[in-house]
C-alpha cells in the first residue's frame, strides 16, 4: 500500500507499505531504512534547522535536525529497531532558483543539514541524489529500503 509524504511530514512504517513524496524541489527527503526489521521512515523537510522557527509549536517533519532524530527515535524507541542497523538515503536539494545566488541556496543548505544529523548520529549514508537545477519524486519500499527517484532529467534511477 501507498503512504503518500507530503511537505513538512514525516513517516515511519514497515513492509509492506511504499512511502512516496512528490515534488522535491530544494526540500530534501531524508529515507532511514533499518534491514533488519524493515522498518522504514521519510522525512520530507523544507528547512535545515528548527532554531529559525518563530512558531512555538510546528511539525518537527519541517525541519532536517527535529525530522531526523524523531524518525531514529521511534524506529529504535517505538519499533524496535537496532540503532546500528539504520541507513540513509538522501534526494532533493535542489538550486531551484539560479538567479538568486548561492548564498540563497537553500537546497544545498538542507542537503548539508541532513549530512552533518546523520553524522552526528553515526547513521551511515548509503546512497545520495542532490543538488542539481530539477525537481524529484521519491518512492521508498519497505519490503528492500530501494529508493526510486524520478525526474524529467534522469528519468528514474535506483538508489
Amino acid at each position: 500500500m501507498k503512504k503518500i509524504v507530503k511537505i513538512s511530514e514525516l513517516r515511519i512504517d514497515c513492509d509492506p507499505q511504499i512511502l512516496i513524496t512528490r515534488a522535491l524541489g530544494s526540500c530534501v527527503a531524508v529515507c532511514l531504512y533499518e534491514r533488519h526489521k524493515k522498518i522504514g521512515g521519510l522525512c520530507h523537510f523544507i528547512l535545515p534547522n528548527s532554531s529559525i522557527s518563530r512558531e512555538k509549536k510546528f511539525s518537527p517533519g519541517k525541519f532536517a535536525d527535529t525530522g531526523i532524530k524523531m524518525m531514529v527515535e521511534e524506529i529504535v524507541n517505538r519499533r524496535g529497531g537496532r540503532k546500528s542497523l539504520i541507513e540513509a538515503k538522501i534526494v532533493g536539494g535542489a538550486k531551484m532558483f539560479s538567479t538568486l545566488g548561492d548564498s540563497l541556496n537553500i537546497g544545498d543548505k538542507n542537503v548539508k543539514a541532513a549530512e552533518k544529523i546523520l553524522k552526528e548520529l553515526r547513521i551511515s549514508i548509503l546512497a545520495r541524489d542532490v543538488g542539481e537545477d530539477f525537481g524529484r519524486n521519491v518512492s521508498m519500499y519497505l519490503d528492500s529500503g530501494t529508493v526510486e527517484v524520478t525526474s524529467f532529467r534522469k528519468g528514474t534511477v535506483k538508489l
